[in-house]
């Protein structure tokens, strides 16, 4: 992934935390959050592959979790989920990731969305 990308991904990671309520550990509670910033969140039970998928429609954003899965797990994917919102959907309104879509060409790129939204990042 180009430096420019990943500097951009931060600062989206950055703006999303500063809106949210964090400890020194993190975010306290992403489903709260999620709610918070106006995003529908709907939990169900899906199988294995589903993950999880966000969409947009008209001035609705919802994001979709797979509720069968550790909590751990969900609250992952949400952070993924969000990532997709907040960096793709000016372009684009719907995203779904299961196992394939994950383990595929740009699971760096997501994981790295991942990551700098979950955990506390030292100033």
């Amino acid at each position: 992934m180009q430096e420019n990308r990943k500097r951009e991904i931060r600062n989206a990671a950055y703006e999303l935390r500063d809106k949210c309520v964090v400890s020194r550990y993190g975010i306290i509670d992403l489903l709260k959050e999620c709610k918070r910033m106006g995003y529908k969140l709907l939990r169900y039970p899906m199988d294995d592959e589903n993950l999880g998928f966000a969409l947009k429609r008209d001035n609705d954003t919802v994001i979709y979790t797979n509720s069968s899965v550790r909590l751990s797990r969900e609250n992952f994917t949400l952070a993924h989920e969000i990532g997709h919102v907040v960096l793709h959907f000016s372009s684009q309104s719907t995203f779904i990731d299961d196992n394939a879509t994950i383990n595929g060409k740009s699971k760096d790129e997501k994981n790295k969305k991942l990551i700098t939204l979950q955990h506390a990042i030292d100033a």
